[in-house]
């Protein structure tokens, strides 16, 4: 059987005795509400239907009806919602470029859900310090020319612009895995204890597949607060 819930004179729904349940356990509705049911002109409260029980460990605020736009328990938005594969692919289409956007939109949001994160900083650095080992290889690549090799001087500074370009792409490196960690940090203390969902991140895949493994969890996440249900 649907419902409609009347709000500001204006009727919301159709909602299951399922939906009113679980907005009722998730602080979005009470008992005092006005509902009409499904083909019946007659008003009444939500005290007065029988409702099944919500569906376990729903957090306050964490189920929105429509009427509401979902967010985060402390006002934050909802993460950047989009498959994990599809990221992927816009990654490999645009040559990374998409990628980096993208992380930085993961960072941006977990700097609403927790200001005191670092981790887009710590991207920020990371791109920009990989962007100078960029230019820093179209500095080095004349003296890595065969012609220039024939010069008894070449070899030292070849081998100290070399030396340079490998501390610029470690460091960029370092930055990057810093910042995946901060992130997963992050997530873990949210989820297990302002919103306990109960929330498991890998350290390796962090690192091996961070901005994919993450996303997934991102769109999981996101997908909860709008329906409800917690995907496994």
């Amino acid at each position: 059987m649907n419902y409609f819930v009347q709000r500001d004179q204006q009727e919301y729904g159709p909602y299951t005795e399922g939906d009113l349940s679980r907005y009722l356990a998730s602080g979005h509705l009470f008992p005092q509400d006005l509902v009409r049911r499904d083909g019946e002109p007659e008003i009444r409260t939500l005290s007065q239907l029988s409702l099944p029980p919500p569906a376990p460990a729903i957090p306050p605020g964490a189920y929105a009806p429509a009427y509401l736009r979902p967010q985060m328990a402390n006002g934050a938005p909802l993460p950047p919602n989009l498959h994990w594969g599809l990221v992927l692919l816009l990654t490999l289409v645009s040559c990374g470029f998409f990628g980096a956007i993208w992380m930085l939109m993961q960072g941006w949001w977990l700097k609403q859900l927790r200001p005191g994160n670092r981790s887009i900083w710590l991207l920020s650095a990371s791109f920009g310090v990989g962007y100078a080992g960029t230019l820093l290889i179209s500095v080095v690549s004349p003296f890595l020319d065969p012609a220039f090799q024939k010069s008894e001087l070449s070899a030292i500074p070849a081998l100290i612009l070399g030396g340079i370009l490998l501390l610029v792409a470690i460091a960029a490196l370092a930055l990057y895995f810093i910042a995946e960690l901060a992130m997963r940090r992050e997530m873990l203390d949210y989820f297990n204890t302002v919103e306990n969902i109960g929330l498991r991140l890998n350290p390796v895949l962090t690192l091996l597949v961070g901005m994919y493994y993450l996303q997934y969890h991102m769109s999981r996440i996101a997908e909860w607060k709008k329906t409800g249900a917690l995907a496994p």
